[in-house]
């Protein structure tokens, strides 16, 4: 209907979950539901929140649903992002989550 992106689990386990044990994908496959486009597209504005809000970015290098040059597009206008990397997949909560932990922890 042009409301929402579906992906098949075939599509999935090869743009999602990369990295990822067997087990852990077989487990997320059947959770996938359909994502609105709108949350994709939908422009949100953070400047007048008090206190500011902290925007943080976590880049995977190795996502195939969003390659990291597309990622770097979108960090490039994003002034005041706090970033770092993760030789991870698209997944990182699943295939590497202390290393993402990690991330998120050293950008507070």
């Amino acid at each position: 209907d042009g409301l929402c992106v579906t992906v098949t689990h075939a599509s999935a386990r090869a743009g999602f979950y990369g990295h990822c044990p067997t087990a852990a994908v077989s487990d997320a496959l059947p959770r996938l539901r359909p994502l609105p486009v709108k949350t994709v597209f939908d422009k949100i504005s953070l400047r007048h929140a008090e206190p500011p809000v902290p925007r943080q970015y976590v880049a995977c290098t190795e996502d195939r649903a969003m390659p990291i040059a597309l990622q770097r597009f979108v960090i490039e206008r994003s002034p005041g992002i706090s970033v770092q990397t993760l030789e991870s997949d698209h997944s990182p909560f699943i295939s590497h989550p202390g290393e993402l932990v990690s991330a998120l922890q050293n950008q507070l």
